[in-house]
């Protein structure tokens, strides 16, 4: 080739570069140090726990809770409440109950009882789901976008267990996990919705999640739960390491053909795990509710003679009856005693308030630090 022949076809090739590059707007692919600032708006479902189309791996060993906590979580989203005295931006919930599905209509039934919530933006699938076949996954997102058709958009989606939704495929290889995690974000992005995550630990639970690392690396967030205490150990965008402890109260449910009692169980905050009653922080919920009981029990004293010095108690009925009152922003009368009792059950994990089977009473140091504060 002549010197002349390839000059020319390097000039050919610099036009035809130039050509390629002029009908780029960098506007539009890069911005600039000078133009860069954060998107400091709320986006959260649940205040520094779970943002909008985040997603959440929720880990832990067979008996610690772990889907106890994530339907106590979803359900609070889909009825609206605020959970664990955290703000929530509620919406329609979609459970998908891939293990031990029969089990999940006793638990919703125990929560429903417990806090009274007549209804809810909250629906459960439990048909076997194989996240990493075509047909599978396709028929999901067409119930999906059904679903969001005539309800309106779905907020979360909670997977309960990823083992479960990949049958037969390996979850310790990384093409499989890779492919699943690949799936999940396209399920996201279809919905726009936060995905829930439930998974068990692997054989060594100090090593975490069972499966390929590449799962880890992908969510968002990811709560450890053993022994009744959830812990958050990875927020991308958020502080880790808060514990978020809870107990299991049961609950009955109803009787069985033969007249059997049958249970199941609602998670609650754990007592004795708060800072001392003189200093603990209380929401505006919180000193609402305080403020009632304080009133009701102060009332109650009243009416005994003055050598009655028994200590002064409230059923469980009447004491969430005098907390609902207040709650008057919230228009229905269940919606309200919902409340109450959450708000009541908070204060108990403060060791504000203190409650056996049938009563509820103050400690001495409650009434103390808090009989005027509270209202």
């Amino acid at each position: 080739m002549t010197k002349k022949r390839l000059r020319a076809g390097m000039q050919r090739a610099a036009r035809d570069a130039e050509d390629s590059t002029a009908h780029i707007d960098l506007n539009c692919e890069i911005i600039w140090f000078k133009d860069i600032r954060p998107n400091l708006t709320a986006i959260y479902i649940i205040r520094e726990v779970l943002d909008e189309g985040c997603l959440i791996l929720v880990i832990g060993a067979p008996g610690s809770g772990k889907t106890f906590f994530v339907l106590d979580l979803a359900l609070c989203v889909a009825a609206g409440l605020v959970w664990r005295g955290r703000k929530v931006r509620g919406g329609l919930v979609l459970y998908l109950a891939v293990e031990a599905g029969g089990s999940i209509a006793r638990r919703v039934a125990a929560w429903r009882s417990y806090h009274g919530v007549t209804d809810a933006s909250f629906a459960v699938r439990t048909l076997p789901l194989d996240f990493l076949s075509d047909p599978d996954l396709s028929r999901l997102l067409d119930v999906c976008a059904e679903i969001e058709r005539k309800h309106g958009p779905i907020k979360l989606i909670v997977l309960d267990t990823v083992s479960r939704a990949m049958p037969g495929a390996d979850e310790n290889g990384a093409e499989d996990m890779t492919e699943f995690v690949a799936r999940c974000d396209r399920l996201r992005q279809a919905t726009k919705a936060a995905v829930i995550l439930v998974h068990h630990k692997g054989k060594d639970p100090a090593r975490g999640h069972r499966g390929h690392s590449s799962l880890k690396g992908a969510v968002d967030t990811e709560i450890d739960v053993a022994e009744h205490v959830a812990t958050i150990t990875k927020q991308r965008d958020g502080p880790s390491g808060v514990e978020i402890p809870f107990r299991l109260l049961q609950v009955e449910i109803g009787t069985d053909d033969e007249g059997t009692v049958q249970t199941s169980c609602v998670v609650l905050p754990r007592e004795g795990d708060a800072p001392p009653p003189g200093q603990a922080h209380l929401t505006s919920r919180q000193k609402i509710a305080l403020a009632a009981l304080i009133t009701a029990i102060e009332l109650a004293r009243a009416n005994r003679s003055a050598t009655d010095q028994a200590l002064v108690t409230l059923d469980h009925r009447s004491a969430v009856t005098c907390v609902a009152l207040e709650f008057r922003d919230l228009n229905e009368n269940h919606r309200r005693r919902a409340e109450a009792r959450r708000q009541i059950d908070a204060l108990v994990s403060k060791g504000l308030v203190k409650k056996s089977e049938t009563e509820i009473w103050l400690p001495e140091q409650t009434t103390q630090h808090h009989a005027i504060d509270a209202t």
